[in-house]
């Protein structure tokens, strides 16, 4: 039976459910520019697609630059402009706002997203990482821990450890940061940042050979990074908050603890 053209919006969402990496993310692109729908899907689709362009250009991939920018924001323009009270739409423009390092924006509109649906897992997980940024870990964990407990079997759960992982490392948590970072790669190995992070937290975990295996690994399905990379990777998020620059500095002397490179 021949697929229509309605199901495609229902075939990119349940992909972006189940997976996403670089290649998925060509494909569910590809299935919203062909869901024709109105009203309320509308928004959906369009919120859908900010938030894809905005995981690519966050997570450098499929050459993702700046200049796809304006379109995720008219992306959610029209999302809002259509549904006002779409969590989704709200959660996309708080990627448009970590993007443009406006975190007390961020936090708002990820606050949003859950305020209009309280089962909204992943706005959660973002409302935690969106503190973090702020410099409020210890009020980052239960957000982070909600939307890891609501989002039960879900594949999404990778990027929680790894939200996990991080606000522990940054609170110098290093050895309770390793088991969420292990974690995380296991559920989302297509990260490059949460297979660093554990390499930086087994360095400062005084757990060196370990962060040089972690660290070989990596390089074998990342090759050609290095400190310098991962600090130009990290300006797509910026932050001027003195408690997440310090994090950022300390994942730097771990990876350069493990053998990095500086450039």
């Amino acid at each position: 039976m021949a697929r229509t053209r309605n199901d495609a919006l229902t075939q990119a969402e349940s992909l972006y459910d189940t997976s996403l990496t670089p290649e998925t993310s060509r494909e569910i692109e590809a299935l919203l520019k062909k869901a024709d729908v109105d009203g309320r899907s509308a928004a959906e689709r369009s919120s859908y697609l900010a938030i894809v362009t905005a995981c690519e250009y966050l997570n450098r991939w499929n050459r993702a630059g700046p200049s796809d920018l304006d379109k995720v924001e008219t992306d959610i323009k029209d999302a809002l402009a259509l549904t006002p009270d779409l969590a989704l739409a709200h959660y996309a423009q708080g990627f448009l706002h970590r993007i443009k390092g406006q975190h007390e924006q961020a936090l708002a509109a990820f606050s949003e997203s859950v305020r209009l649906d309280p089962n909204f897992f992943r706005g959660y997980a973002q409302k935690g990482n969106e503190l973090l940024y702020l410099g409020q870990p210890d009020e980052a964990l239960p957000e982070v821990q909600k939307a890891i407990e609501l989002a039960q079997r879900s594949y999404t759960r990778g990027m929680f450890f790894w939200i996990m992982g991080r606000i522990h490392f940054f609170k110098g948590e290093y050895p309770s940061a390793i088991p969420w970072l292990q974690k995380s790669i296991r559920l989302w190995p297509t990260l490059w940042y949460s297979r660093l992070y554990l390499v930086s937290a087994y360095a400062h975990s005084r757990k060196l050979a370990s962060a040089r295996r972690a660290l070989r690994a990596f390089d074998a399905r990342f090759p050609g990074y290095t400190i310098a990379r991962v600090i130009r990777n990290e300006q797509r998020s910026p932050d001027a908050d003195p408690f997440f620059i310090e994090g950022r500095e300390q994942f730097h002397e771990g990876l350069r603890l493990a053998g990095m490179p500086l450039a």
